[in-house]
């Protein structure tokens, strides 16, 4: 087996499902589960997502999942069961331009999605390199929204729009991915809707459930965050700043995209990318069709995104005096989006840490994992609720391993080969201001997070988040033993801590302190209250 082939995940040749499907590959790997590239009886490429949650879940030498004992069992039944019934119930959608369940079944103690495979590269690849012209990006979208037109019509979302889950194939054609955090949500209430998002391209409504309803015209929100990516090449000011802006008085920090600045694109493409970002659902465009037909230069009487109703909904969502009931959370995660494992694709900057090179593109990405996803279904679950204005920190931080989750691309206790890619996956279980750090065993220390692309330290309840961010990567440098750990941190000391370091923004040698001279710093503004951390050592062969 490939030295950096995961040790917890099913071998390659492994058969499944009375020896119909064989593994060839992993494709990629995310909190709740690994993808796997597999052969069926006919030598067809099919995609297989195995539910398998990071930290409740083991696999003995026989292939078998196990749960942990207790209340981490139970989660993770409940969650198995809600795998497979969504899979039953997003099957019976058969569109053109959104992926296909083949079948799904119960095998190792665990369970198995299949979906169709087809070769091709996703939209994030795509735009890395080349610039998409208006009717290259009309082609595309609109049989997009047509197939989210089927999945609204019969009372479903996706919730998890973005460039990565957009794949096109040889042919041109656009298929929508990972519509596993679809959910019938005009028949329930909103506080059981799952918080299953990306930060850079979630609404409001999505990250604070209760605030407002999540709909249709939430899709059109992350459509619009994809397409004004693929425009500008930048990312716009994320739902959570916003709302944090709006909530403390001040301008809504989205800047509309200047309809007489963008050259080669129309007004009206423009201004129907613009309505669609607007902060306030009402104001969105009512369907995808609609908003189709404005981006091909329909009817569009723009609303700028302004703060009126936005602030008056965001200052509500904190001030009201009953809020939704809060369930128990499966998992406590949000974002499910996976990691290339053993990536092929150079098209992506690679860098050595251990020669300081950080690869900064222009893009920015302020969430979770990047690079090729495929094929995969999520679990639901049940609605977390979640502040973006304050953490929920009162400046004790005595127990800070357990409101912090750490894991890695290779899982929890990883090995890497020298230049292999590095991505580390942080989740918080309550709102929490976050540094983090790589210590090399010899030489640097280095500030991983927060940083240039991914500047906000304030991780959301729930949120998962990828370092580096999607449009950079880390390479494992000299063979050594390093660590990469996180601090869980009040603003305050947050603010006096990024003053203190000095380090450009981050990813970059600290010269100012050395990693104890961080926590003992830390220690010292928390008025001496011991600091505890979470770290994952790395090894590196």
């Amino acid at each position: 087996m490939d030295a950096g082939y995961p040790v917890d995940a099913l071998p390659v040749g492994t058969t499944l499902d009375h020896d119909r499907y064989e593994i060839i590959s992993i494709l990629g790997r995310g909190t709740f589960g690994i993808t796997y590239l597999a052969k069926d009886q006919l030598g067809r490429d099919v995609a297989i997502k195995e539910f398998f949650p990071t930290g409740y879940v083991s696999r003995d030498h026989s292939s078998t999942v196990h749960s942990t004992a207790g209340e981490q069992g139970d989660i993770f039944h409940d969650g198995l069961k809600k795998f497979l019934g969504e899979a039953k119930t997003i099957a019976r959608f058969k569109h053109p331009n959104l992926v296909h369940i083949l079948t799904y079944f119960e095998q190792n103690g665990t369970g198995y999605i299949t979906m169709g495979y087809e070769s091709g590269e996703d939209l994030n690849t795509y735009l890395q390199n080349h610039n998409a012209s208006e009717q290259y990006l009309i082609n595309l979208f609109t049989p997009i929204c047509s197939g989210l037109d089927l999945l609204h019509r019969a009372g479903y979302i996706h919730r998890d729009i973005k460039t990565a889950n957009i794949r096109i194939r040889n042919d041109g054609s656009p298929v929508l991915l990972d519509f596993g955090a679809a959910r019938d949500i005009f028949t329930s209430r909103p506080d059981h809707l799952t918080r299953i998002y990306t930060q850079s391209y979630a609404p409001y409504e999505q990250i604070s459930p209760g605030w407002a309803e999540q709909g249709p015209k939430t899709d059109i929100y992350a459509l619009a965050v994809t397409l004004y990516y693929a425009v500008s090449k930048k990312m716009p000011a994320n739902a959570q700043a916003r709302a944090s802006a709006l909530m403390n008085g001040k301008s809504d920090p989205y800047e509309p995209l200047a309809t007489d600045a963008q050259h080669g694109f129309s007004p009206e493409f423009l201004t129907a990318i613009n309505n669609a970002m607007n902060f306030d659902p009402d104001k969105r465009p009512a369907s995808v069709l609609e908003w189709a037909q404005q981006l091909s230069g329909g009817s569009t009487s723009e609303e700028k995104p302004t703060p009126s109703t936005g602030l008056e909904k965001a200052k509500n969502a904190n001030t009201t005096s009953s809020s939704p009931p809060v369930e128990k959370e499966v998992f406590s995660v949000a974002s499910l989006d996976e990691t290339k494992v053993n990536q092929s694709t150079n098209t992506e900057k690679t860098t050595s840490i251990k020669f300081w090179r950080i690869a900064f593109p222009l893009t920015i990405a302020l969430t979770v994992i990047g690079g090729a996803i495929w094929y995969i279904i999520q679990d639901i679950a049940p609605a977390t609720e979640a502040s973006e204005a304050e953490p929920d920190n009162d400046g004790a931080i005595d127990e800070i391993q357990s409101s912090l989750f750490l894991t890695t691309n290779h899982g929890d206790q990883p090995q890497y080969q020298q230049n292999e890619k590095i991505e580390f996956l942080v989740t918080s279980d309550k709102n929490l201001f976050v540094y983090c750090f790589y210590q090399e065993e010899k030489a640097n220390l280095f500030r991983m997070f927060p940083n240039a692309d991914q500047p906000d330290a304030l991780i959301a309840k729930g949120v998962t988040i990828t370092i580096p961010s999607p449009h950079n990567s880390l390479e494992a440098g000299e063979a050594g033993h390093d660590s990469f750990q996180c601090f869980g941190i009040p603003k305050d000391i947050a603010n006096a801590l990024s003053s203190r370091l000095n380090d450009n923004g981050g990813m970059q040698p600290i010269t100012a302190m050395t990693l104890p001279e961080v926590k003992d710093f830390i220690t010292a503004q928390n008025n001496g209250s011991v600091v505890e951390t979470a770290e994952i050592p790395i090894t590196i062969e």
